[in-house]
């Protein structure tokens, strides 16, 4: 078996309950961090101009841009989110990225949209911040990835 297949088992293996509890937790503040960070980054003049660049596409109704409640396409609401949790550059790890801003706005559209549980979305939010480094530092220095183990 090779590596790409015991990741993707491993991935698919995995449920929630196997989430270490502090990843879980890292998971809730990052997200919660990034909420108001599109807030925030909606005052700018890049949130200004994709709420616009939304408004102008037309409302399909899927899903939230969530600083303004413009109802949306499930991608255009995706892009407004990410755009405006993006605009200030504020980072929910310290020298890795911000690995929540380019996951968490897709699984919001795409969980409001389908009625998706917090628990479904946990998971993917996971193992997006998961895969956003390296695998040989994962274990041993980010937080979200303590308690747990790379594959075999």
């Amino acid at each position: 078996m090779g590596a790409t297949e015991k990741i993707a088992k491993w991935v698919v293996n995995t449920s929630y309950e196997d989430i270490p509890p502090d990843a879980i937790r890292v998971a809730n503040e990052s997200c919660f961090d990034l909420l108001g960070v599109i807030l925030a980054g909606s005052a700018q003049p890049v949130g200004e101009i994709i709420q616009k660049y939304v408004v102008d596409q037309g409302a399909a109704g899927q899903a939230t841009v969530f600083a303004s409640g413009i109802e949306s396409s499930i991608p255009n609401a995706a892009l407004a989110n990410g755009t405006m949790g993006h605009a200030l550059d504020f980072d929910d790890f310290g020298g890795f990225g911000h690995p929540t801003v380019a996951i968490f706005p897709a699984l919001l559209a795409l969980g409001e949209n389908s009625g998706a549980s917090g628990g479904t979305c946990w998971k993917p939010t996971w193992w997006g911040a998961r895969s956003a480094w390296p695998w040989p530092i994962l274990p041993s220095t980010i937080k979200w990835t303590r308690g747990s183990t790379v594959p075999p």
